[in-house]
């Protein structure tokens, strides 16, 4: 900053005011600058809402079309007050179905309602009403009767549930106004009635907003005070507060229901399918290990019978054996066949009953009883014995034989074409093939494709398998139970990324079973869904009375899903809807700021949230100019100039720092073996065997006289050769090769 005194009077050094710490050197105190621009600038704007605040008023707030709590509905004993406002949602889903409507379309309206219409028409355009429309709206409202009244809050319902025509919605909506302002009309105005709704009830009553009761709509009941009005069985205008949760009753498009469903059908077939096998690979499993442990047994008792018998004529038997090796000791070769068969007809037979063992079929039901499990023992009567189409109770078994079962008051047998656990197996295992020859010819392979960037492998999304007419979250639900087979829900929901896979989720049911808990967590997407393994497997028979199913995703959100009295093999559709999960504890002193578990943000159909939205913003000014500390004091003559600057330098270093390490190592290892033996045997025999005889006779006799001489020669030759060769060649050869390339990069910049 520089300084010019130019005067020829010397002036005293002076120290003006400082801006913001700014010192100012031999500064006349004459500085012009405004210090009360206080220019606002705004930081950020938001809306608020809240819930309106009818705790002390809503009873006589006209600005409010409520539902008398007196009057009767077709949805009342459909919908249970105890349930939570999405349980309440679903059960009003579930009757809407059956609900049959008069007022399926905009023309039925005004029909049954043709001067209530057309005052309801001018009231929601905000034209202006003469007298004379004041005077037929107090005919309209005295004209209209209970049961009419019903209708139109039923309808209303529907309509909002199933969101069939949303002009129609909006007439039935009119002709509720319309019948508003016709009681507002007729109703005398009182202080208490003034300091509520101002000076004008009419004004009031043409802004009224018609609000879904909290019966059917909330979490809790309708507990209004207000009283009847005398001339009339029913109220109006007089009723509970408004929900704080209303629910959004957006229905599902009919292609995106169907499309679901041919989906959740695959997956309940495959399911089936999986669930079969499996239970066939159990009967096997366990058969297998029943066989073992007959065949164990049974050898068992052969030895301990065949002991039992021998201790009991081994006596006998030693006897009859001494005898006969005596006789077989008197046999030489001069004993003749006659003197041998004598001997023998004398000794005769053993005396000794032969043994004989007898123990219970291969397939008998006393094992499969004890050692099979109850599902195994269903699978087996179902496949092997003549019980098609019977009424089997399997809460009173009685083995009646080895081959019989009495299951209640039917009795079945084993086919008779099984007698063998072979035959059994056989039987298993062609079932088995089909089973999985089924599953696949039904399943999709999902094939990860994968493109070659410069020598690397990354994997591609395959984008043909996004459903572009999916909405996200849409759920299906399937109880599937089928006589003599598997019992089990099949659950899925569609999912547009992984962050919307599940990372734990929890089921609670109650069945005609019992109450059971199941958690399942780590449920990837795939093929933009997630599919849960099937729920509940054989733990419901005919009646799910309650299910709840509570899911947390991997980004942090949460989804309930809740039902009463579930149908069986009926499917059902709909949306999970999230809210954040919560990581700290809500401050109860502020409440509403978080909505309870099981709402709907409304969305669609003309339906609103009820409450009051604050436009908020915040925005910040100066507020003063305080002095600040003197940087520098210098002494300066008069008539003389002195210049002062100031150079900041802003100084940086950038340091490069790369480090690269290869190591590369390389092993090979070759064993070679060579084995070679040869063994050979010669043998050579020969025998020789020559005899030379020769003998005289002479003799002699009074009349003759004889001489003889003989001579005899043998000759016998025997000859042997035997050769033997053995020849065995190995060779071993062990090689073993690894090689490891490690490569370090190190980059880093300061």
């Amino acid at each position: 900053m520089s300084t010019n005194n130019t005067s020829a009077k010397p002036t005293p050094f002076t120290v003006a005011e400082s801006f913001i710490g700014e010192g100012i050197i031999n500064y006349k105190s004459t500085n012009n600058m405004n210090t009360n621009n206080n220019a606002s600038q705004t930081l950020f704007r938001f809306v608020s809402l809240r819930n309106p605040q009818l705790t002390e008023t809503k009873i006589d707030n006209l600005g409010f079309i409520h539902r008398p709590t007196d009057i009767s509905s077709f949805f009342s004993n459909q919908v249970s007050e105890t349930d939570s406002a999405l349980a309440k949602f679903q059960s009003m889903e579930r009757a809407s179905k059956s609900f049959t409507t008069a007022l399926a379309k905009e023309s039925q309206v005004e029909s049954a309602f043709p001067e209530a219409l057309k005052l309801g028409r001018k009231i929601a355009k905000k034209e202006q009403l003469s007298n004379q429309d004041k005077e037929d709206s107090i005919t309209i409202y005295d004209s209209i009767t209970k049961e009419q009244y019903e209708s139109l809050w039923d309808n209303l319902m529907f309509q909002t549930v199933m969101q069939s025509d949303f002009y129609v919605k909006e007439a039935i909506i009119h002709v509720l106004k319309a019948i508003h302002f016709g009681y507002v009309c007729q109703l005398p105005s009182t202080d208490e009635l003034k300091k509520i709704n101002g000076e004008d009830l009419m004004a009031k009553a043409m802004e009224a907003k018609v609000v879904l009761p909290l019966r059917f709509f909330g979490d809790g009941t309708d507990n209004s005070g207000s009283n009847q009005i005398t001339n009339k069985p029913f109220t109006v205008g007089r009723s509970s507060g408004a929900s704080e949760d209303p629910i959004n009753a957006q229905q599902l498009p009919i292609a995106i229901q169907e499309q679901l469903k041919t989906e959740g059908e695959k997956i309940s077939e495959l399911s089936g399918i999986s669930l079969e096998k499996q239970s066939l690979e159990k009967l096997k499993s366990e058969l297998e290990k029943t066989q073992k442990a007959y065949y164990k047994i049974k050898n068992k008792a052969y030895d301990a019978a065949y002991k039992e018998y021998l201790g009991k004529y081994q006596s006998e038997i030693d006897e009859y054996n001494r005898k006969l090796d005596e006789i077989e000791a008197k046999i030489t070769e001069e004993t003749s066949e006659e003197q041998i068969r004598a001997w023998y007809a004398e000794l005769g037979e053993l005396n000794v009953p032969p043994f004989t063992f007898e123990y219970r079929d291969e397939l008998n039901f006393e094992d499969f009883k004890t050692k099979l499990s109850l599902e195994s023992l269903k699978l087996f009567v179902t496949i092997f014995t003549d019980a098609n189409g019977k009424e089997l109770d399997f809460s009173s078994i009685n083995v009646i034989s080895d081959r019989q079962l009495q299951l209640g008051e039917v009795a079945v047998s084993i086919n008779e074409e099984f007698d063998t656990y072979a035959e059994v197996f056989d039987e298993l295992n062609e079932r088995l093939s089909i089973q999985t020859q089924f599953l696949f010819e039904r399943t999709s392979l999902n094939e990860r494709v994968y493109a070659n960037l410069g020598g690397v492998l990354i994997p591609v999304n395959d984008s043909t398998n996004t459903l572009s007419n999916t909405i996200p979250r849409t759920y299906y639900l399937k109880a599937n139970q089928q006589s003599g087979s598997n019992s089990y829900i099949t659950f899925y929901y569609q999912a547009e990324s992984n962050t919307w896979g599940t990372a734990s989720a929890k089921i609670y049911a109650a069945t005609d079973f019992g109450i059971y808990e199941e958690t399942y967590s780590n449920i990837s997407v795939s093929g933009n869904k997630v599919t849960f393994p099937s729920l509940l497997i054989n733990k419901f028979g005919k009646v799910i009375r309650t299910l709840r199913i509570k899911i947390f995703f991997n980004n942090g959100e949460d989804a309930n899903l809740e039902f009463s009295g579930f149908a069986m093999d009926e499917p059902y559709t709909g949306v999970l809807y999230t809210e954040r999960v919560k990581q700290d504890i809500e401050n109860p002193s502020e409440p509403g700021t978080t909505p309870k578990p099981g709402t709907f943000i409304p969305k669609h159909f003309g339906v609103k949230r009820l409450g009051i939205a604050d436009y908020l913003k915040v925005e910040q000014s100066i507020h003063a100019y305080v002095p600040g500390e003197v940087s520098n004091i210098e002494n300066v003559m008069a008539s003389e100039l002195r210049h002062k600057s100031s150079v900041s330098r802003d100084y940086s270093e950038i340091t490069d720092t790369t480090s690269e390490s290869i190591e590369t190592e390389k092993i090979s290892d070759t064993t070679k073996t060579d084995r070679n033996e040869m063994q050979t045997e010669v043998a050579k025999e020969i025998e020789k065997e020559q005899s030379i005889t020769a003998n005289t006779r002479f003799s002699y006799g009074a009349s003759k006289t004889f001489f003889e001489i003989g001579a005899g020669y043998a000759n016998n030759t025997a000859q042997h050769d035997s050769t033997m060769q053995a020849v065995a060649k190995s060779q071993e050869i062990t090689e073993r090769a690894m090689e490891r390339v490690l490569t370090k990069i190190n980059k880093e910049r300061v």
